[in-house]
């Protein structure tokens, strides 16, 4: 059994290394996944585990990446949830963001699907509330045509369905002091790759920075 996980690693390895990675800078966000750097022409979840826990800001965040080389990012938004001031201050470049306002989930899978088709996109965000195997392979299939980046928005519930994601981001909220919002990312599947990688970052809500937390100090012995 453990020959065979090894060879299927293996296999995977060498299908995604077909095109080179890309480049996350970062901090906290590079340290959990494979070579620092998200998987081109594929899949990546980025899962809540609960409402509001920021997985919509480490999918943007990922998603500027991935387009640094001067591609555009698609952002499918059904329902009206995804706020433009707001990513503003992570640095988006709105002359190279293309927002797509629909009212229905089929319409958002078929722009997204189309959007991953297309060279000319380094990255296509999209929400949904789970994906049968069907909608996933033609998701997947049309990355690997377009060789951008498909960074799906799902709850943590999706966790126990099949995916054909290269990687899958659980993001969950943490105290926060200040300005600064702390989230804890986890890598629950790298494709070829050991996962369990784990970090916190800060987002600093003033500048738009990205942190990564400094460990909390062990408590002092009591007198």
């Amino acid at each position: 059994m453990d020959q065979l996980s090894e060879r299927i690693r293996s296999l995977e390895s060498g299908e995604r290394s077909k095109r080179p990675g890309i480049p996350i800078l970062h901090p906290g966000l590079a340290d959990v996944l494979p070579q620092r750097r998200l998987p081109a022409g594929s899949l990546v979840e980025c899962l809540a585990s609960t409402e509001g826990a920021g997985a919509w800001t480490v999918a943007l965040l990922l998603g500027q990446q991935a387009c640094a080389s001067g591609r555009t990012l698609v952002i499918a938004d059904d329902r009206g949830c995804f706020y433009p001031p707001a990513a503003c201050r992570l640095g988006i470049d709105w002359k190279r963001t293309l927002l797509i306002r629909l009212q229905k989930a089929d319409a958002c899978f078929g722009a997204l699907r189309q959007s991953l088709a297309c060279p000319a996109i380094g990255a296509a965000i999209g929400r949904f509330d789970q994906l049968d195997a069907t909608l996933y392979r033609r998701l997947q299939l049309a990355a690997e045509t377009g060789g951008g980046v498909g960074l799906l928005l799902l709850p943590s519930a999706a966790l126990r369905q099949p995916s054909f994601a290269a990687v899958r981001l659980l993001v969950s909220p943490m105290a926060s002091a200040g300005p600064r919002r702390r989230l804890r990312v986890e890598a629950v599947r790298m494709r070829g790759e050991r996962a369990g990688q784990s970090a916190v970052v800060e987002l600093d809500h003033e500048t738009g920075d990205v942190h990564l937390s400094a460990p909390m100090a062990s408590a002092a012995p009591a007198a």
